[in-house]
């Protein structure tokens, strides 16, 4: 059996199966990866010495990507950052106080607890079986993260198999630095370190665009809805298959959020999912001032000297501010519109894994709180686009921004937190800046495989 895979066509003379823009195709990747995995091994050297001198005190200033993976194998080294809280509102949901779920946990014991009662229903699922302790979660999240890892290089190879299969004996070599890219990705790793569900979202959205690109619609759906229940903002894709008249990706969408909300609803009550908007609300209004929000919201917080910015605290917010509220609001609505725009065009054509990818990067980016970690989905957007772009030599600026994005989100940088108290300390969200210059790359992709004539269909044997 044979499944037809519609690859976007960003260059109309090169073919990837030729073996002279195959053998292109294939150093270029090469080289990018090389270069992703070089900056994190010497940018960890340089911490490792910078931080020797001072006599390995714990500080704000030193970190890097190679630290947080080491440390993700210390026995303990968890902070539980999803697990505690999650478990907390579980045995509160089953008190007295259950249907005042978020006003006893979020507003008055001051846990942030900011996940739907949706996301509780997998941890109904799981403790019947002694399957909730953040230890044995951990481990549940390292499988997890080793098949996101395995599968992000499955979905760069899927879109580089016409090169692929003309230069073999690369393949296995390639498939191998992918995965090693793939491990040693901040965002990833410090979700792992943390203990955080997002490692689950991470695998789900690679999961997504591997069907996408096989073209079960329905399935990339169903797993995208899945993510959606334990992050709401995903719910944007209801309204994006809507507006593309997508279909069956609506209905496996429908088809997976549906039963969990349903059962969140018996499980729960309606007055807990009603008092969750409350939360939402709460959260728009405030936002972070830590660092390791990368967001607009938190880029003015620190701009203006709102809140706290090299600590974490687990139970304050930043205070509210207008000029705050009114730039997250004005840029995300500019960040949705890009993204949904297209679709309203007088001549739609078919969505493709770039506006998919458009989608899921700007959902991130809009957020008024985005953590370092929740930009773990980045991941697969930039393999995206590292595949479509290495056809041709005239991407090279493209995939020269495309380059220095991925080694800024690939590196834990706290260097720059010594601006903090200073007017540089916008610096301090060069994670938020490298999803934008993601994101241009992106568009250019897309306006690129708008204006190409003919697209570029492959057979692939279904596994």
């Amino acid at each position: 059996m044979t499944t037809e895979i519609t690859l976007p066509k960003v260059n109309a003379e090169a073919d990837p199966a030729t073996p002279a823009v195959a053998a292109l195709c294939i150093r270029c990747v090469l080289a990018v990866i090389l270069i992703v995995i070089g900056s994190v091994l010497v940018a960890s050297i340089a911490d490792h010495v910078a931080w020797s001198a001072k006599g390995y005190e714990p500080s704000p200033y030193h970190g890097s990507t190679l630290r947080s993976l080491r440390e993700t194998a210390r026995p303990g080294v968890s902070t539980a950052d999803s697990w505690n809280p999650m478990n907390e509102a579980l045995l509160v949901a089953r008190s007295a106080d259950g249907d005042r779920l978020y006003q006893k946990l979020f507003f008055e014991a001051r846990i942030k607890f900011q996940y739907p009662p949706t996301s509780l229903v997998y941890f109904a699922v799981l403790e019947p079986f002694g399957l909730t302790t953040p230890n044995t979660l951990d481990l549940i999240n390292f499988a997890v993260f080793a098949v996101g890892c395995v599968s992000f290089a499955w979905l760069v190879l899927l879109l580089l198999s016409p090169s692929v299969h003309s230069a073999a004996p690369r393949h296995w070599m390639l498939a191998a630095l992918l995965v090693l890219a793939a491990v040693l990705y901040y965002p990833s790793v410090q979700a792992l370190k943390l203990g955080q569900i997002q490692v689950w979202i991470n695998t789900l959205f690679v999961g997504a665009c591997l069907a996408w690109l096989r073209g079960a619609k329905g399935t990339a759906g169903a797993m995208l809805a899945l993510a959606a229940t334990i992050k709401p903002q995903l719910g944007i894709f209801l309204i994006w298959a809507v507006l593309w008249r997508e279909w069956r990706f609506l209905k496996g969408f429908l088809a997976a959020g549906l039963p969990v909300g349903v059962i969140s609803l018996l499980l729960f009550g309606v007055p807990n999912h009603v008092a969750y908007l409350e939360v939402l609300s709460f959260l728009s209004r405030h936002g972070e001032a830590y660092f390791a929000n990368q967001s607009v919201n938190g880029l003015v917080h620190r701009a203006l000297g709102n809140g706290i910015n090299l600590r974490s605290d687990n139970t304050l917010f930043a205070p509210v501010d207008a000029r705050v509220i009114a730039a997250t609001y004005v840029t995300s609505f500019i960040l949705l519109a890009i993204a949904l725009a297209p679709a309203l065009k007088a001549v739609p054509r078919r969505p493709g894994i770039v506006d998919l990818a458009i989608m899921s990067l700007c959902a991130t980016i809009a957020s008024p709180i985005a953590w370092e970690h929740h930009y773990g989905v980045l991941l697969p957007l930039a393999g995206i686009a590292l595949a479509l772009l290495c056809t041709s030599a005239a991407h090279r600026v493209a995939l020269g921004v495309l380059t220095v994005s991925w080694v800024l989100t690939a590196n834990y940088l706290p260097v720059v937190n010594h601006l903090s108290g200073t007017w540089l300390n916008f610096i301090q969200s060069y994670l938020f800046f490298a999803a934008l210059m993601l994101l241009g790359v992106l568009v250019y992709l897309r306006r690129q495989i708008e204006g190409s004539d003919r697209p570029h269909g492959m057979m692939l044997a279904s596994t």
